[in-house]
């Protein structure tokens, strides 16, 4: 019985590690910039990161990353255990008439 019970601590906590490290991702951050980055067809050289840390969307663990190439706003959302691209937005913000409208 003990050697029973054993085993099966041994098997939970197996279990409990690995959904850890299923939860925090698979994917690096550097991994998801550069996803990003290639997403957006632009270099790292060209842009400045805002925004770049992991966080909770729709029950799954996401790399939320903002970065901007001169007027141009960036926003992308990458699944940290895929390395997927979950979401995907660009905002042009000009200068628009007399410098009032975006």
């Amino acid at each position: 019985m003990k050697k029973f019970v054993a085993a099966m601590l041994v098997a939970m906590m197996a279990v409990l590690m690995t959904a850890g490290a299923m939860a925090q991702g698979s994917v690096s951050l550097e991994q998801a910039k550069q996803t990003a980055l290639e997403r957006a067809g632009v270099k790292a050289g060209e842009v400045r990161f805002n925004k770049a840390h992991q966080d909770w969307d729709d029950g799954r663990m996401v790399y939320e990353l903002e970065f901007w190439k001169g007027n141009t706003e960036y926003d992308v959302d990458i699944d940290a255990a895929t390395g997927r691209v979950r979401d995907f937005d660009v905002d042009h913000h000009g200068h628009g008439l007399f410098g009032f409208f975006d």
